[in-house]
């Protein structure tokens, strides 16, 4: 089987029937690459790559699964729940990121079988912030620092002073004793 994947392609999920064998190599040995080596690729990203066990979803089902874990439309399954439910051993479900945006032809071997081709849920672009009077803020800025008083000043030199005479008296008054 020869399976066309375009270039940049998004939104799409893929679901493999696995047969016993390559199910069983699978489980032995690092799963995505073997996947990727069963499906006629050099290689998979992994984070878009799920190998599903079906008697782990006891009754959810297939086709409950897609829905509920991708998104996948109810309509878009409904057509095929039977013959999904109808699955027994493992499956691969492969999203459109598992092969990087790269167009590539699916050469699978004989115990890895196409059985779904659907689709993700669009995502709309965000609606507009609204313009509301609060939003907007009232901060004008940092506020202008007016410039030290000569006051102020003289009595900070002052003080400064005074514990100079302080610190002087305590050290004549220790050296004294």
């Amino acid at each position: 089987m020869s399976l066309e994947v375009t270039s940049g392609e998004h939104g799409v999920v893929r679901v493999f029937s696995l047969g016993y064998r390559v199910s069983k190599e699978l489980q032995h040995f690092e799963a995505v690459d073997k996947l990727a080596q069963a499906l006629g690729v050099d290689h998979l990203k992994p984070e878009d790559v799920q190998i599903v066990d079906i008697s782990a979803l006891a009754d959810m089902g297939l086709s409950s699964f897609l829905i509920e874990a991708y998104g996948v439309a109810e309509e878009d399954v409904a057509p095929l729940a039977e013959s999904l439910n109808a699955l027994q051993g493992h499956v691969a479900v492969l999203r459109s990121g598992a092969f990087q945006g790269a167009a590539l032809t699916l050469a699978a071997s004989d115990d890895v079988r196409l059985v779904a081709t659907l689709h993700e849920p669009r995502m709309s672009a965000p609606a507009p912030m609204p313009d509301f009077e609060s939003a907007r803020g009232t901060s004008k800025g940092p506020k202008e620092r007016k410039p030290v008083s000569d006051k102020a000043m003289s009595g900070r030199i002052a003080m400064y002073a005074l514990l100079a005479v302080f610190a002087f008296t305590i050290m004549f008054v220790w050296i004294a004793s």
